[in-house]
């Protein structure tokens, strides 16, 4: 099963496509069904079904991960009769893209009956600390591959809900939760600074979207955390 999240097509109006030509090329074998998870439709009159295609309206409180997890709740009774559950966010073809071709058949089986999750690790140059938890990498969240078994034993895919005990008007409070060099990393990476080598796809507009996007960023390393410790 893939969860695609998107929100609407004007950003990525192909992605849908070139993750379908990923599959004919990489997982023909492979019986699969897409599910659209799409955060921008509100009404559950939206879905559609052609040809193990569906359309589910997403939930964006908290982006792709509040939107996955509206779908796993909604559907867990469905998604139990899958082997493996493919999370793509229509994102997932920006940035570095080269692991993509890394990625076989085969791998799913492994993943179907073992606790891990199968994706592309980003990593920094030196560990960081969020909630006196520490890290240094993490799955890049637009493209990974777990069991459903994984899946159910999440408490749940977001980690961060409130942005009041990390964010304020300026940006990072200085009691957040967060080592100094963490703070740091985000708030160059979304400002458009390079880090270690690359630059982010898109533009910060606002403080609004700086606090967005860096909740986000804060999910994403949590979910690997998460993953981790189950």
């Amino acid at each position: 099963l893939c969860l695609f999240l998107r929100y609407g097509t004007e950003k990525y109006p192909d992605s849908l496509k070139t993750l379908e030509n990923w599959y004919n090329e990489k997982l023909s074998n492979t019986d699969i069904s897409i599910w659209i998870v799409d955060n921008k439709l509100e009404e559950e009159s939206g879905i559609v079904y052609e040809h193990n295609r569906r359309l589910i309206p997403g939930d964006n409180a908290h982006w792709e991960f509040s939107g996955w997890q509206k779908a796993i709740n909604n559907y867990a009774e469905e998604i139990k009769e899958y082997d493996v559950v493919h999370f793509v966010t229509d994102a997932f073809n920006s940035l570095y893209t080269g692991y993509l071709d890394d990625f076989k058949e085969k791998q799913l089986e492994f993943v179907s009956v073992n606790p891990v999750c199968l994706g592309h690790i980003d990593h920094y140059a030196d560990p960081i600390q969020v909630l006196k938890n520490e890290s240094q990498c993490w799955i890049r969240t637009c493209f990974f591959f777990v069991s459903t078994a994984t899946i159910f034993k999440m408490p749940n895919f977001v980690s961060v809900k409130e942005e009041s005990s990390f964010l304020g008007e300026q940006g990072f409070k200085p009691d957040a939760p967060l080592s100094d060099n963490y703070k740091s990393y985000i708030t160059d990476w979304l400002y458009g600074k390079q880090l270690q080598g690359v630059k982010w796809h898109s533009v910060i507009e606002n403080i609004l979207h700086f606090q967005k996007k860096a909740l986000a960023i804060l999910n994403e390393l949590m979910l690997s955390i998460t993953l981790k410790k189950q």
